[in-house]
């Protein structure tokens, strides 16, 4: 009988596959979401470190693969268009 191959997660679009971290989360949604929940309440509640309005930082699939169409393009300089008449000389 042959082992059944191991299957890792992996993002559709790119194929990359994902870490251990991020593939072990949909196993262990109750207790990460405890986590967040205190961490959420103490930091915006108790200690009031953090304002209640600031974001949220989970890792997700779109943060562990950071490359969009924009990051890869060459970030080009706009140049404002010149007025002959606006120069003062």
């Amino acid at each position: 009988m042959v082992p059944p191959k191991e299957k890792k997660l992996h993002n559709i679009q790119t194929n990359e596959v994902m870490t251990e971290e991020i593939s072990s989360q949909p196993l262990n949604v109750d207790g990460i979401g405890l986590t967040a929940y205190e961490k959420f309440r103490t930091e915006r509640f108790c200690t009031k470190t953090v304002r209640l309005s600031d974001t949220i930082h989970l890792k997700t699939f779109a943060s562990v693969h950071k490359s969009s169409d924009s990051e890869n393009v060459p970030k080009k300089r706009i140049k404002a268009p010149r007025c002959p008449v606006a120069r003062n000389a």
